[in-house]
């Protein structure tokens, strides 16, 4: 039935018992984490329960195909859910994820994925890299917004709304800008805490999404 995520556990796991198959594992550890927010109370042992089955999912379905992008967007999404699951105390879980979205978008770990033949395959195969994925986008300007990344957080959410529109992306933009706008001497160049190297890229990226600086 519709919404019935424990059926649909059932039904993956059944799955999983004939060998392992990394569609279904990607699949396992996005349900995973659906369960950890409709089925478990914010912060609460279940919770973290379910987003560690999340990362175990996750995990076993890049060992599959370590060039699968999907595979490694999973792995991303779980160390967001384990950032907030735990209170959003522990700012390493932010670059792991970091790290596993460049992946996914790459293709594979690495500066630069896989390119020529491996990728033709691992992309035949369903894998390869999903930088044209605007949830990906999406996620990752999330990430930079928490570590006050802001000029990359708009250049993810810019990228994001071209590639999707309706995605929630105007409402995100609108609480970066809000809270650069409350940075007053920020925001006038003036104050010992202004640095115009940092307001730069932040500057040039708000260009991009029709908000006044």
């Amino acid at each position: 039935k519709k919404g019935n995520l424990e059926g649909a556990k059932n039904c993956y796991l059944s799955v999983l018992k004939r060998g392992p198959n990394k569609k279904t594992l990607q699949a396992m550890s996005m349900l995973c984490r659906s369960l950890a927010k409709s089925k478990a109370a914010p912060g609460s042992e279940e919770q973290r329960g379910f987003v560690a089955e999340s990362m175990e999912h996750a995990k076993a379905a890049v060992k599959l195909d370590m060039r699968d992008g999907n595979s490694w967007y999973q792995v991303g999404m779980a160390y967001m859910s384990q950032f907030f699951a735990e209170g959003a105390a522990d700012p390493a879980k932010l670059q792991h994820a970091l790290k596993a979205f460049q992946s996914a978008e790459n293709g594979g770990p690495g500066p630069a994925g896989v390119t020529g033949a491996a990728q033709a395959v691992s992309a035949a195969a369903g894998g390869g890299g999903i930088g044209d994925y605007p949830d990906l986008h999406f996620n990752r300007a999330i990430v930079f917004r928490y570590q006050e990344e802001y000029g990359a957080a708009l250049d993810g959410f810019r990228t994001a709304a071209q590639l999707d529109p309706e995605l929630p992306w105007k409402v995100e933009v609108e609480a970066i800008t809000q809270v650069l706008c409350r940075l007053d001497d920020g925001c006038r160049g003036a104050g010992p805490m202004f640095k115009a190297k940092r307001m730069t890229p932040i500057q040039k990226a708000m260009d991009g999404t029709g908000h006044p600086r």
